[in-house]
């Protein structure tokens, strides 16, 4: 196993954790979920975007521990619901705009691709790719949760008044602050990217400081898995961290050198500075998919092939791996978490 690193990916699987295509042991895993450090694997499920701190040989590995904090929880705005083509929505939710895929993103507890609809309460996770956050999983909210969390940076803040924010979108938003509120930050004070928690008043009841990626300055040894986007000022962001190549980056394969563009899936390997990954590696990722829909047939464990039996009896064996999304959405799925 190498020395302790950083991974940031989602999660596709359960059994160990598998995130960022490496299984996790966790038997001796410290679960922080929702700023509760007494939380357990089982309050995780597929398709949250964690962080994962351990040791891995690239295929398996060992979790000292692992950190989830949902992206944005509030009821989806009314008139922002649009759908560009089949298979994505757009949206907003306390004015910050979010993509859902109905291909890639996992929904859960009563949420679903077709009938997202206005005034639903979502929990969001998922990455920003410079303009939204692109949403890897939305579970949807009891219609009386009545606490919701929207992140920004602070524009100002008068602590007997209101907190005024620019979400990462650029949108801005104000929210009356309740006599009380619990706040990591100073009266006065601006500049810091924080969670707001707000009452079904959408008032202000807690404020926290937090990041905008999971990850730290002192993250020296980094791996990010995920899609390539344009920052819009001619640089790149891999799952919403901006990254910087020079001449000692390594390419696999070597043509990526020169050629990475927007839209390419890879792996990202490096060190935090002043919040951008300096990276030491980018492996290109397969890019294209096919799906397909068919009966299971045939499992191989060992082998971790599945057969699937196509219309007129034509068999097809799909090798899975530890990067495989598993999710089971039917009622064999009895501890709720998406997985077989």
């Amino acid at each position: 196993l190498t020395s302790s690193k950083t991974t940031v990916g989602t999660i596709t699987g359960f059994g160990s954790v598998y995130d960022g295509g490496i299984e996790y042991d966790t038997n001796s895993t410290r679960f922080q979920v929702d700023d509760d450090p007494g939380a357990s694997e089982s309050d995780l499920a597929v398709g949250m975007k964690v962080k994962v701190v351990g040791t891995d040989d690239g295929v398996t590995g060992t979790a000292t521990s692992i950190y989830y904090d949902d992206d944005l929880e509030g009821p989806v705005d009314n008139g922002s619901m649009q759908q560009p083509d089949a298979n994505t929505k757009t949206f907003t939710v306390l004015g910050m705009a979010v993509l859902v895929d109905a291909n890639s993103t996992v929904f859960d507890d009563g949420a679903d691709f077709d009938t997202l609809a206005q005034n639903d309460i979502v929990e969001v996770s998922g990455y920003f790719d410079g303009t939204q956050i692109v949403a890897t999983r939305i579970e949807k909210q009891d219609d009386l949760d009545n606490e919701f969390e929207i992140k920004g940076t602070v524009d100002s803040y008068d602590e007997s008044t209101s907190i005024e924010l620019t979400l990462q979108n650029g949108a801005s938003t104000s929210y009356p602050v309740v006599s009380g509120v619990e706040s990591e930050i100073a009266d006065g004070t601006s500049g810091q990217f924080v969670e707001v928690t707000l009452n079904d008043s959408l008032e202000a009841i807690e404020i926290e400081l937090d990041d905008d990626d999971l990850l730290d300055d002192s993250d020296d040894d980094v791996s990010i898995h995920g899609l390539i986007t344009d920052d819009g000022s001619g640089g790149f962001l891999v799952n919403g961290v901006p990254f910087d190549v020079d001449d000692s980056t390594v390419y696999e394969p070597s043509t990526l050198e020169g050629n990475l563009a927007a839209g390419m899936e890879v792996e990202v390997e490096g060190s935090m500075v002043d919040g951008i990954l300096i990276a030491d590696k980018v492996e290109a990722e397969a890019e294209s998919e096919i799906e397909i829909e068919a009966q299971v047939t045939g499992v191989d464990l060992d082998n971790q092939t599945v057969t699937l039996t196509l219309y007129g009896a034509n068999t097809l064996t799909v090798k899975t791996d530890n990067s495989t999304l598993f999710e089971d959405d039917s009622s064999s799925d009895t501890d709720g978490d998406g997985s077989f």
